[in-house]
């Protein structure tokens, strides 16, 4: 494993993985969003994630929900120039907010990415980067997050909290030029929605 990620030479166990193409992409992600949309048309009241917080308040969010939410991400994909066929990453943890971020993805018709750093110097982080090719991150907005922690000293982090963007510019990854940050919202239940930029999305 090369530590020197300037190099864009490092070796991890996913180098001999085939990225899909453009092509497979649209098809597994409109076979996935075509699923989803008609159980949420046969049981749009069934629970399709429940979480606990801290404090463990249960959460739910149903198909119909889960279906919403999406298609509303993936508008503001779509507003951002994803194209089907594109990697969009993301580094959220197991979360209704990674759910949603995940199928909206696929709503887009792109294909979802997700990873962690892996290791301290990014190492894993901008092979798997390298490889896809990605142009847009969505990173949990957390001080202790080390995704965001790690991209910090390639961009500006918005102050204000209406825009959740925020441009990137590595010389590793020239084609990473933006980052969402998400944070978890206590609102998910009775507003139907996973964070404030969701919230005044309106899906085509």
């Amino acid at each position: 494993m090369m530590d020197d990620i300037s190099t864009g030479k490092d070796v991890v166990s996913s180098s001999r993985d085939v990225v899909s193409t453009g092509k497979d992409v649209v098809s597994i992600s409109r076979d996935v969003v075509s699923r989803l949309r008609e159980e949420s048309r046969r049981n749009p009241l069934i629970e399709a994630i429940v979480s606990y917080d801290e404090d463990m308040v249960r959460t739910a969010i149903t198909l119909e929900e889960l279906c919403t939410m999406s298609a509303r991400f993936a508008y503001v994909l779509k507003q951002e120039g994803v194209l089907p066929g594109d990697y969009v990453a993301s580094t959220l943890p197991v979360s209704p907010e990674a759910a949603v971020v995940t199928f909206g993805i696929m709503f887009a018709g792109a294909a979802p990415v997700n990873l962690d750093l892996s290791f301290k110097n990014g190492s894993g982080f901008t092979h798997v980067m390298a490889r896809t090719k990605a142009r847009l991150v969505v990173v949990r907005d957390a001080a202790w997050d080390n995704v965001l922690n790690f991209l910090s000293p390639y961009t500006t982090i918005p102050s204000d909290e209406t825009t959740p963007w925020a441009d990137l510019d590595l010389k590793v990854l020239p084609h990473l030029k933006r980052m969402l940050l998400v944070r978890r919202s206590g609102i998910l239940a009775s507003l139907g929605c996973c964070f404030f930029l969701i919230t005044f999305s309106t899906p085509n």
